[in-house]
């Protein structure tokens, strides 16, 4: 009688073990068979990235040196010749003596650039009495944008200095100007680059423009020794 018992006990158990083995087979997902989970049919939900500033339509390239570092020749501003929107011809920097000029590359449809008309208007309108002056450089051409639109767009914003837009995109591999708004502030006279990139944006702008304008002042007229007078 209590042997009966046990093998029925012990048939019990191994039924259930199989029973317990067959679950976890089931579970288990097959190998190169599709997963079973809900993590492993979905990807994870990521916030898109923040979209870069707009590229110039043009080849890029390494930019040149954001500031003038100490102990180190300035980069020279690469000289050009190019027609405005106006039918004027800018020689740059040889037009340019005795002044400080901001070269910007930039176009239209950049919002970047839009943002940055502000600080560029506050600039020439302070400066430009003190010897500043300012060429612009719209890259409009390589997304089909045509001089007429651009010169209206200039006339909406007020902006009065000259435009360069046949060239633009050109000057702008000269100039290693990969994105946009790239501006390099120029010293006239010797065509040196004495503040570019970060520099000379937004904020930047105007305490830079005041330090070089003050820096080419001091240059050009030093302050005289007085002479001991004669025994």
């Amino acid at each position: 009688m209590h042997q009966h018992r046990r093998i029925t006990v012990l048939a019990t158990l191994t039924g259930v073990a199989a029973a317990v083995s067959a679950c976890v087979q089931a579970a288990r997902p097959t190998t190169g068979g599709v997963a079973t989970s809900a993590a492993a049919t979905s990807e994870p939900v990521t916030a898109p990235p923040t979209p870069p500033e707009p590229v110039a339509p043009q080849s890029p390239a390494t930019s040149q040196a954001a500031s003038r570092p100490a102990a180190t020749q300035p980069a020279k501003a690469p000289a050009f010749s190019a027609t405005t929107l106006a039918g004027t011809t800018v020689r740059f920097p040889q037009d340019y003596h005795g002044k400080l000029v901001l070269v910007s590359f930039w176009a239209t449809w950049c919002p970047h650039c839009r943002n940055e008309i502000q600080f560029w208007r506050a600039a020439y309108e302070k400066y430009h009495p003190a010897g500043l002056e300012m060429i612009g450089l719209a890259s409009d051409k390589g997304r089909g944008g045509t001089a007429a639109k651009v010169a209206e767009f200039l006339k909406q914003q007020n902006l009065i200095w000259p435009i360069v837009f046949d060239d633009a995109e050109r000057l702008g591999q000269l100039y290693q100007a990969s994105r946009i708004p790239m501006s390099f502030l120029v010293d006239g006279d010797t065509g040196e680059i004495v503040a570019a990139k970060q520099d000379v944006r937004k904020d930047a702008l105007l305490p830079a423009v005041a330090a070089e304008l003050a820096a080419k002042n001091a240059s050009a007229h030093p302050v005289a020794t007085s002479r001991p007078a004669a025994q």
